[in-house]
């Protein structure tokens, strides 16, 4: 495969933005995010340097805020150490996610692109190693900021098979033991979602 640093080189060299916005648009947002742009700042942006937002750039919204996130409250390390497995809200990472709920909210409209979004997610949690809780904090703090709706959680989790085949291809792009450190790393919130719906 072509690395890609190399492919976002050929991308802007040959003026192929439009065709794969999502390299620039990662990085762009990045700095913006870093840089303290507002959601407003940043929603501009997206309109203009991409034609047509879909939900890869949702996608990409979500890890580029998480990135942020993470940045923010001073890396892994602090996320490690978190320890409180009951607590399925941190404070610090639900005032670093609502200051970004506008931006996100903007382009995840859709359950579909919200349970798309959720891979991205998962990816990130798993790049990091998954510190203890932080994909169920993650996932419960999205949730209660209202960015994601119960039926995106639920189809992440599991895919339909009679719509939106491309939640079934990003699940196929993690493995077997990946899916299922996923399973074990959402439990906590997964749980606690069944019983919420339970008692309504």
């Amino acid at each position: 495969g072509v690395a890609e640093g190399c492919m976002e080189d050929f991308v802007t060299r040959n003026g192929l933005e439009q065709l794969f916005p999502i390299p620039r648009c990662e990085r762009e947002v990045s700095a913006m995010l870093e840089a303290g742009k507002s959601d407003d700042e940043i929603k501009t942006w997206v309109g203009e340097a991409i034609s047509d937002p879909d939900r890869d750039v949702g996608q990409c919204l979500m890890r580029c805020v998480l990135k942020n996130m993470v940045k923010e409250l001073g890396g892994k390390e602090k996320l490690q150490a978190v320890n409180d497995e009951t607590k399925l809200i941190d404070a610090e990472e639900k005032k670093a996610l609502e200051k970004h709920k506008g931006l996100l909210s903007a382009f995840l409209e859709k359950e579909c692109d919200q349970a798309y979004a959720l891979f991205a997610v998962q990816r990130f949690a798993q790049d990091l190693e998954f510190p203890k809780g932080f994909l169920s904090r993650i996932l419960a703090t999205l949730y209660d900021l209202e960015i994601l709706e119960e039926n995106s959680i639920k189809d992440w989790r599991n895919p339909p098979d009679n719509r939106h085949p491309f939640l079934l291809n990003s699940k196929k792009l993690f493995t077997q033991s990946e899916l299922i450190e996923a399973t074990k790393q959402s439990k906590a919130f997964m749980d606690w979602l069944e019983n919420e719906t339970e008692d309504v």
